[in-house]
């Protein structure tokens, strides 16, 4: 039967390959074929893919009830949305293509796509504009002695990014000048929790009684922030593990510990040290696995321009991005706090991500936090042996154990269930400080139901999660915490 098609694609600009399910397109009928009659409320939403190459355009399809005007809405995972308006007539097909408007920095297209920096060219007061903004800098880490004032920098212009993504073919000049204090990069450590105190009391404690900061290896092409020397915001590369390298890194039954080398080259925690303030992030180097393609990443970007506020929720000014074409857009929906609006139209995404959690665990963490998030069924469900499952076989994930008390809890028809619940919950902090910031946001409101009327364990273990989840930047998926020193 021939219908009446509408087709949505959507590009962003200079972006590096595509994101799919990364906005969520709403068609409405708002007349039908014959003008001035209203439509009857036929309405249909769909994810939808956005390329970075305008002759690349992937569609989403929608099969319309007739011809009449149609409004498509664009939402993506922070901002308002966009509308655009067209006529389909009967037993046609219609391609509409929402063009985004261009990132202001080039190399930032998809941070600019999430929302992640603001739509002008930010120039910081400490920038020096002598008209030859086009050329980009490389600047070096110091990661030798944080003391040590400004570093001086050879002139001379380095090679091209070694990786087939961010900085292809883009040429760094490197100034002979010394980088100002207010033009300062932060200098980027492994973050190492000391041995016999909890990662948890971070936000009571002193943080140097909690963490120690270590120098990453010395390779320089490892260790570097690239920018536009005129614009406020950078980039830190670091190589994503390699398929051989990745294997270590996945979370398995049977994972072996890890070697210090190994540690060494890729910690679990990564340190950006500004002056006083420190941001600690949790880096999921694991999350493909060996599927990695040359585009998807993890990348690091830092703000020059904010300054940094003491209000609770502050957006961080160091922003940690995984892009992966599958998962992007709904990781940033996750961290944008949009997820339960939009979750429903990932249809089983989540579901089956949990199912293949052999094959990736992190994205199963993912895909169970999205589950538990927007159940309103205290039944049992398919995914619940599965919850279970990441629980118990991957004990190096805090998560699992987390996500499965929480869980539990919503399902709690006895005191035992409600104490298997707290058991759940316990162990995910044993394990450790979480992958995902939604899963510390998760806890401390499951321990918050609990109360002491439940336990008197439960309101101190409250207290120390509250104290920490006010250091986490609830802006981002993975899990960001922020420290003034």
């Amino acid at each position: 039967m021939n219908v009446s098609i509408l087709r949505i694609g959507v590009v962003q600009p200079n972006a590096s390959g595509y994101a799919a399910g990364a906005a969520i397109v709403s068609v409405q009928r708002l007349t039908d074929g014959r003008v001035g009659r209203l439509a009857q409320g036929w309405s249909q939403q769909k994810p939808v893919t956005v390329t970075g190459d305008a002759h690349d355009v992937r569609f989403t399809t929608f099969a319309l009830p007739g011809d009449g005007y149609y409004s498509a809405s664009l939402r993506r995972p922070r901002g308002s949305d966009l509308t655009r308006e067209c006529y389909v007539g009967s037993q046609q097909t219609w391609d509409e293509i929402i063009r985004l408007k261009d990132s202001p920095h080039e190399f930032l297209s998809w941070e600019f796509f999430a929302g992640n920096l603001p739509a002008a060219k930010v120039v910081p007061s400490f920038a020096r504009d002598d008209g030859d903004s086009m050329n980009e800098t490389l600047y070096r880490s110091d990661t030798s002695d944080r003391n040590a004032g400004p570093m001086r920098f050879s002139s001379k212009t380095t090679r091209s990014s070694r990786r087939g993504g961010i900085g292809r073919g883009i040429q760094r000049i490197v100034p002979s000048a010394p980088v100002s204090h207010q033009a300062s990069f932060p200098v980027v450590k492994a973050a190492v929790f000391r041995s016999g105190v909890s990662p948890w009391d971070m936000g009571h404690d002193r943080l140097e009684a909690i963490v120690r900061f270590k120098n990453l290896p010395s390779t320089a092409d490892f260790s570097s922030w690239r920018s536009d020397r005129n614009e406020a915001h950078a980039l830190w590369e670091y190589p994503v593990p390699e398929f051989d390298e990745a294997l270590l890194w996945i979370p398995s039954p049977d994972a072996q510990p890890h070697s210090a080398k190994e540690l060494e080259r890729y910690p679990r925690w990564l340190a950006f040290e500004n002056g006083r303030n420190v941001d600690i992030v949790s880096v999921p180097w694991g999350w493909w696995g060996g599927r990695r393609s040359a585009q998807e990443e993890i990348r690091f970007m830092y703000d020059r321009s904010l300054q940094r506020r003491s209000t609770p929720g502050a957006l961080s000014s160091l922003t940690m991005t995984l892009f992966d074409h599958r998962w992007f857009g709904l990781l940033q929906f996750l961290g944008s706090g949009r997820l339960i609006e939009a979750g429903e139209i990932y249809d089983d995404t989540p579901e089956r991500a949990l199912f293949e959690k052999l094959e990736a665990p992190l994205p199963a963490v993912a895909g169970a936090i999205v589950l538990v998030s927007r159940v309103d069924s205290v039944e049992l469900q398919e995914w619940d042996d599965w919850l279970a499952n990441l629980s118990h076989w991957f004990p190096q994930i805090p998560d699992g154990p987390i996500l499965l008390g929480c869980r539990a809890l919503q399902r709690a028809q006895s005191g035992d269930d409600v104490e298997t619940a707290f058991r759940h919950l316990k162990l995910g902090m044993a394990r450790g400080l979480p992958f995902f910031s939604a899963s510390i946001r998760m806890l401390a409101s499951a321990l918050a139901q609990l109360g002491g009327n439940f336990s008197p364990e439960a309101p101190d273990l409250y207290a120390r999660v509250a104290a920490l989840a006010s250091h986490a930047d609830p802006s981002q998926p993975f899990t960001v915490l922020r420290f003034g020193r």
